[in-house]
């Protein structure tokens, strides 16, 4: 087996708040948030559709995936499955509550973002039936006096999310203050004092049950029906986020664990009997964040803290589907321990409970900058799709003049092509479920240890089994769709592959990933033991984490939250951020050099001139400087991640490098191929021809959409695009071939030109 060069990748309890205090709705300035480029990957665009099925697989409006599902028809569970007339879907969502707001849900703004919805594929939309006290058109002004207002809006959402292929997740309360919320029914009930006596309270339970069962009758004024027979409904939310925490009834007044996890317990279960009794029709989960209660943990979303038991509360008979959420920032977790999060939930959901899994809110606080969020929500939706996640609804998308109030709104001009590639993976999962060609896993995601790789896929519809490689040799056929390959050589870095077989014998194209076995200079820390004495610097494993100490302790358990003794470095088979450190523990050779530092993940071209390239990379935390290389010959030295060449000849390729720089140790070099414009309008005569062909331009915009001399843009122009994206006579001319703008020839150009068509 070959060695490879490691590649290395980059309560005062929180909430994931959403204040809209002094916020305006609109900024007006779609110019804030213009395209900022983030690619798919062609491997990634392959193994999602493959050469052969480019044509009738590449579009994903909800026209594909609604296609399948007959739009009367209610969402229903099998197992751990969604299904629809009983073949399985998986929803690719988005949550906003703008359309459901007193002041802003205007029927102009639900037709818009139905709209961009529909464009960009998504097909499940999360948002609340709860406002209470507030002005306008909250749904409770008072107790047990409904806004009428407020439900026609709801009626309008309810009747067009029908019309664009659409689900819909409704909640019917909210545990935060942001519109009322518990708080508010607390303020209301004489009898209720606290937070928790919302939960044990019989006021405050009835006038639930009254909303609740208002709720469920109501007749649609524009469908004629109540909402219970509304297909377009796929299932209601108890709460969002309900916890019942250590201070839920006072100061000093804990209960205890048990008594409030059997509080919420008793609550979860009376009430979605409750909705059970007058609707048989649709699913009904909890909202909950999927917090654990575990004795071997000590952080507090894996304690006892919130009340939750992620496995314990979804076991309830009348709850049809397992709901968690994920927000590193709010929770103080790493962003890199996303992925664990996800796997963790989705295996428990159906591995231990049974059901369905799905994460009802998740996404990266804008302040981690741009690039790092469709970075970690990339990794997260390539984890979701190989834990066949049910549904993913990511908190939240909005139109482009929407204000960005609290960090987590999520633009198309800005993250589209992450969400474009999860909307192709679910619509293809769902597609296959109705008979569509045998198709390849859209993700593979690897975790390793020492000598070990745990591999999951997603899971493809039709097939007998999968065989799994380590560079290109089987090592193991099945049915399932994950697998541990042990007993592999340390430190080495591995293409993993997964290749589905139907049930005739045929085979996909292998989907692939890499992973890198851990060494014993990467992971050779003592597991961490309670009473052992550590010192600044030293670093243990624990929790399948490496951590570092931040000062002396013997006693302190590793955890996740800031000021404690020790601090998160990476998890286990996840390479690349290492926190810096000045301690001999982990700071050189064995001779006592300094360590090569890691090279960036990825280095790709941002604009291209006549003369000049702007040239960016990807991060590395250890750097001191980044040094820019042109054709092997040292160009520039920065400090940034980012960096303009000028002064070059027009029309000449390049190859451009970035090594990092640390404690003046240089990285191996990171290298991308970039062309510079040719002289004068931005290009020759003509582009070189292609199988003998020479494409055209026949619309006037100096971009040649006809490969095949036509005389128009066919299906056939596109697969010739797409087959020829890497090949030096398309991929050196952008001048003819850039349909997105970004200076570069990548698949995404193919998309842009097939839904052109």
């Amino acid at each position: 087996m070959t060695r490879r060069r490691p590649r290395a990748r980059e309560s005062n309890v929180p909430s994931a708040g959403r204040s809209e205090d002094g916020v305006s709705g609109e900024s007006g300035d779609e110019g804030n948030h213009r395209a900022e480029g983030y690619d798919p990957t062609r491997r990634r665009f392959l193994r999602g559709i493959g050469a052969s099925a480019l044509v009738g697989t590449i579009g994903i409006g909800s026209t594909q995936v609604a296609a399948q599902t007959d739009p009367e028809s209610f969402v229903e569970t099998d197992g751990t499955q969604f299904v629809v007339d009983g073949e399985p879907i998986y929803f690719h969502g988005a949550n906003n509550f703008w359309i459901t707001d007193a002041y802003r849900g205007t029927e102009d703004r639900i037709d818009a973002l139905f709209e961009q919805f529909e464009e960009m594929g998504i097909n499940f939309l999360r948002t609340f039936v709860t406002c209470e006290g507030g002005d306008g058109d909250c749904y409770i002004l008072e107790p047990y006096e409904h806004s009428e207002g407020a439900f026609e809006t709801l009626d309008y959402i309810v009747a067009r999310a029908a019309d664009h292929g659409i689900r819909l997740t409704l909640i019917l309360a909210d545990n935060w203050d942001h519109n009322g919320g518990i708080p508010q029914y607390v303020e209301w009930i004489d009898s209720a004092d606290h937070h928790g006596d919302f939960y044990v309270d019989e006021n405050a339970r009835e006038l639930y049950r009254w909303h609740v069962e208002e709720v469920l009758t109501r007749e649609n004024t524009i469908t004629g029906r109540e909402y219970r027979e509304e297909p377009s409904i796929a299932m209601w939310e108890l709460c969002n986020e309900p916890r019942l925490e250590g201070d839920a009834f006072g100061e000093g007044e804990d209960p205890g664990y048990e008594e409030r996890a059997s509080i919420l317990e008793d609550w979860i279960e009376e009430m979605s009997g409750f909705i059970k009794e007058f609707d048989a029709n649709h699913l009904v989960s909890t909202g909950m964040e999927g917090f654990y209660t575990r004795e071997d943990r000590t952080e507090w979303f894996y304690n006892e803290w919130t009340g939750q038991d992620f496995v314990r509360h979804h076991s309830i008979d009348t709850i049809d589907a397992c709901s968690f959420h994920m927000y590193p920032y709010h929770w103080n977790f790493p962003l890199e321990y996303g992925a664990t999060w996800v796997r963790e939930h989705v295996e428990d959901a159906h591995e231990e409970v049974g059901k369905p899994g799905y994460c009802g809110e998740f996404n990266v606080n804008r302040e981690s900058g741009l690039e790092a969020r469709n970075r970690y929500l990339e990794e997260w939706y390539e984890t979701l799709d190989a834990t066949d996640a049910d549904a993913a609804m990511i908190w939240q998308i909005v139109l482009a003049e929407t204000h960005d109030h609290d960090g987590f709104q999520v633009y198309r001009s800005e993250t589209g092509d992450v969400l474009a590639e999860y909307a192709q993976a679910t619509s293809a999962k769902s597609v296959a479920g109705s008979g569509a060609e045998l198709a390849a896993p859209t993700s593979v995601v690897a975790t390793t240890t020492g000598s070990s790789i745990a591999v999951d896929w997603s899971r493809v519809s039709g097939v007998a089994e999968y065989i799994v490689s380590l560079d290109g040799a089987v090592e193991r056929t099945t049915s399932e769709t994950s697998v541990v390959l042990e007993g592999l050589e340390a430190d080495l870095e591995y293409e993993v592959g997964v290749t589905a077989v139907g049930t005739s014998g045929e085979e996909t194209a292998t989907a692939t990933t890499t992973a890198t076995t851990e060494g014993p200079e990467t992971v050779g820390y003592p597991e961490w033991e309670y009473g052992t004495v550590y010192e600044e610097g030293d670093r243990v494993v624990w929790n399948e984490i490496v951590w570092e100490a931040q000062w002396y302790t013997d006693d302190e358990e590793p955890r996740f939250e800031n000021g404690y003794a020790w601090e998160f470095v990476r998890v286990i088979g996840v390479a690349g951020i290492d926190s810096d450190s000045d301690s001999d523990s982990d700071s050189g050779s064995e001779d006592g050099d300094p360590d090569e530092p890691t090279a960036p993940a990825d280095v790709w071209i941002d604009a291209v001139g006549e003369s000049t390239l702007e040239v960016g990379w990807e991060t590395v935390v250890e750097a001191d400087s980044y040094r820019v290389y042109l054709d092997g010959e040292l160009e520039a030295e920065t400090t940034e991640t980012e960096t303009s060449i000028t002064g070059l000849a027009s029309g000449t390729s390049y190859e451009v490098g970035v090594r990092a720089v640390a404690n003046g140790e240089e990285s191996t070099l990171e290298t991308t191929d970039a062309s510079t414009e040719t002289d004068g309008d931005g290009g020759s005569a003509e582009p070189p021809a292609i199988d003998g062909t020479q494409p055209v331009d026949t619309t006037g915009d100096g971009l040649s959409n006809d490969f095949t001399g036509s005389g128009s843009t066919t299906t056939t122009d596109v697969t010739v695009f797409f087959e020829h994206v890497d090949d030096p006579v398309v991929a050196e001319y952008p001048q003819y071939y850039d349909f997105t703008g970004n200076g570069q020839v990548t698949v995404t150009d193919v998309v842009e030109l097939f839904e052109s068509l």
